[in-house]
């Protein structure tokens, strides 16, 4: 009897305890949600926009001026400065290189700007202003470069123990008018014939044999095998309206390698697909019908074939058999 007096005088104790107890420990939630989530944001993040400056074409004389803005998405204010560098391109998956020089990256030589060095506060954003003076006597072609915008190591940063590498790379890339040459060819341009899951991906490799650089667009359209109807395209809506398919920039004496992809494609379908992939005057159409079929699906029509294979065969022996 004594024992189970105590127990319930225990249990009192603990049911009065525990409501402030879980009171003060929701209020203690609610308190470092926000803390917490401002820990998610680093002391220093750069970060810039707009991110490049396709130019176009542009004549030997001719002067182009720019800007981008450099922004702190961090909880710091940072100092940064700006630097000139080579632009281009290594192998057909494109991985951006800053230290290789050509005869395409004497562009370095024409930059200069207004300010090469800056500050800016948390929330805030600064402007890069520069200059590119082509000068009369450039050669036809590609020209790029990139401004490298790199966040200075302060005494704060230092201090706590903070050594950031944080860069940003703006490229620059025109084409400089008089001799010329736009040659381009598409290497390959694949459509899977089977597909165990989801998503559609066809692929292509396209060579700019020229000395411009180039667009080169992708264009995926699918249509049901049975009635013919467009189930999906890659082509978006741009700001006039009209529909256009997927573009990447081919510099000169480079190919480079693609994929586009269906990404809702449905588990189980047969479908034809259609890839036109275009660089310069050079367009090459591919057409193939796709099955989309998991692999469990597979693996049940072939069990239910050899069972139908199996009676068959087990019908004609046991025929002979009889006779």
């Amino acid at each position: 009897m004594k024992t189970h007096n105590c127990i319930t005088k225990l249990m009192k104790v603990v049911r009065v305890a525990a409501v402030p107890a879980l009171v003060f420990a929701a209020a203690l939630a609610l308190n470092m949600s926000p803390a917490l989530a401002e820990d998610k944001k680093p002391d220093y993040r750069l970060q810039i926009s707009p991110t490049q400056d396709n130019v176009g074409k542009i004549e030997p004389g001719e002067t182009h001026t720019g800007s981008f803005n450099v922004q702190n998405t961090g909880n710091k204010a940072y100092q940064y400065t700006v630097s000139i560098s080579p632009f281009s391109f290594k192998d057909d998956r494109y991985e951006q290189d800053f230290d290789t020089t050509s005869k395409y990256t004497v562009l370095t030589d024409w930059v200069t700007f207004a300010n090469d060095e800056g500050s800016v506060e948390p929330g805030e954003q600064s402007e890069v202003k520069y200059t590119v003076k082509v000068p009369s006597d450039a050669p036809g072609g590609l020209q790029s470069a990139a401004i490298m915008v790199t966040m200075v190591n302060s005494d704060e940063m230092k201090s706590s123990g903070v050594q950031t590498v944080s860069r940003a790379a703006y490229p620059i890339y025109m084409n400089i008018g008089g001799d010329t040459e736009e040659r381009g060819t598409v290497i390959e341009n694949k459509i899977p014939t089977l597909i165990f899951n989801p998503p559609l991906v066809t692929s292509s490799v396209v060579k700019n044999a020229g000395n411009v650089y180039a667009t080169a667009t992708y264009e995926m359209k699918v249509y049901n095998v049975f009635g013919g109807k467009e189930v999906y395209s890659n082509a978006q809506e741009d700001n006039n309206g009209d529909f256009k398919p997927d573009s990447k920039v081919i510099f000169p004496e480079t190919e480079r390698y693609n994929e586009v992809e269906w990404t809702n494609a449905p588990k189980i379908g047969i479908f034809r697909v259609k890839q036109t992939v275009k660089i310069f005057n050079e367009v090459s159409e591919k057409e193939k019908i796709v099955f989309i079929c998991p692999i469990w699906l597979i693996l049940i029509l072939v069990a239910i074939i050899a069972i139908i294979v199996y009676k068959i065969v087990s019908g004609i022996m046991k025929r002979r058999d009889d006779k």
